[in-house]
């Protein structure tokens, strides 16, 4: 595959809760792009839907498996779409997801993680949170990582897509004026972050806004392809355009060799560290719940076991049995289906684990630091 891709954000106008016009919308987006020789197209966070819901919202859902996705897929001949949706997933949950989607099938998916409740902002009150920052091959070469809005005002969020491999971004929002209240300007705001963010990383960015009026809100548009040095490629204004830019592999290799932000971040310290911290607040007395530990273990247990396993170019063998071994000890500790546990045992445990991983010593296998 070709180490220089063309990218493109649909800047669309949003008809609120008009699936079928916004089907059409993004149909003929998709075809003009095509068009283009456009090899990722970004939509806007919840493009099919609008952004201001109501308590009966949960109508507009749909599954992955859901006709309008599959139109969408089978229109996307040739290039990668990514789409915002209300999805309704197992068990009836419902979340703010983007999917993208190629020839007919589904590529990737990712859930809404940082749900805002600040402002004028109250997802919280419609959608599940998402929880896992995954990424996924464009390409032989490219590989991306998708956040929603504000997923990308928690800068871990950035840093665990850089983290898991991304080597770009895409960044669906819908940002109005007024969204936050105070002196924040929502326009300044992502120009700064943005830009932050591919420079800091080495990690070009497709932002897609959208345009247009609901209720009170006005939506700014503002859409920008961002390259891997932090300059603005290409701008969107204020009205309805679909916008393109080229990214070239060869920048990010040059950008990341001269500032080295992803090769010198100790993941996986932080991945012990965070766990550590997350287990040592875990009330027990409180909760006095085995399946809760464990599912708090098990959690840290497959996060971990995939950093390890998915670095790329180490030799994670060594890291992977500490894992195994931690998680081991952990489960036959405490096994799921005990009842009324001691509080000491289980932050013996944890601060044994914790200081079992920090100290070990692999300089004579791979970089210690990694592990």
């Amino acid at each position: 595959m070709p180490e220089q891709i063309t990218v493109g954000a649909a800047q669309i106008v949003t008809v609120p809760e008009d699936l079928e016009a916004n089907l059409a919308t993004h149909l003929d987006a998709i075809s003009d792009a095509r068009g283009r020789g456009v090899d990722l197209l970004v939509f806007p966070e919840l493009s099919l839907t609008g952004y201001h819901l109501s308590d009966d919202s949960f109508r507009l859902a749909r599954s992955r498996r859901a006709t309008v996705v599959q139109q969408i897929a089978e229109a996307s001949v040739g290039l990668t779409t990514q789409f915002g949706f209300i999805e309704e997933g197992p068990g009836a949950q419902f979340y703010n997801s983007v999917l993208a989607v190629r020839d007919g099938a589904i590529e990737h998916l990712h859930r809404k993680v940082n749900l805002p409740s600040y402002g004028k902002l109250d997802e919280n009150k419609h959608f599940a949170s998402g929880r896992f920052m995954e990424t996924a091959m464009l390409d032989d070469v490219w590989r991306y990582g998708v956040l929603i809005c504000a997923d990308a005002w928690n800068p871990a969020l950035v840093h665990l897509a850089a983290m898991n491999g991304a080597t770009l971004l895409s960044i669906p929002i819908s940002s109005s004026i007024d969204a936050v209240d105070g002196e924040f300007s929502n326009p300044h705001g992502w120009d700064l972050a943005l830009r932050f963010y591919a420079m800091a990383y080495g990690m070009p960015i497709v932002m897609a806004n959208r345009v247009g009026v609901e209720g009170s809100a006005e939506f700014w548009g503002g859409s920008a392809i961002i390259d891997a040095h932090g300059r603005v490629v290409a701008q969107a204004g204020d009205q309805a355009e679909l916008i393109i830019g080229e990214f070239d592999y060869a920048q990010v290799r040059q950008a990341r060799f001269h500032l080295p932000t992803v090769r010198d971040s100790n993941f996986i310290f932080g991945l012990i560290d965070s766990s550590y911290i997350q287990l040592r607040q875990v009330d027990v007395d409180t909760v006095r719940d085995s399946a809760f530990i464990t599912g708090i273990i098990d959690s840290a247990y497959i996060q971990a076991r995939e950093a390890a396993g998915g670095a790329s170019g180490l030799d994670s063998t060594q890291a992977i049995a500490l894992v195994d071994s931690a998680y081991v000890q952990a489960r036959v500790t405490f096994p799921a289906d005990q009842v009324g546990l001691d509080s000491d045992q289980t932050i013996n445990l944890i601060d044994s684990a914790y200081v079992q991983a920090r100290q070990v010593d692999l300089d004579t296998q791979r970089d210690s630091a990694f592990i």
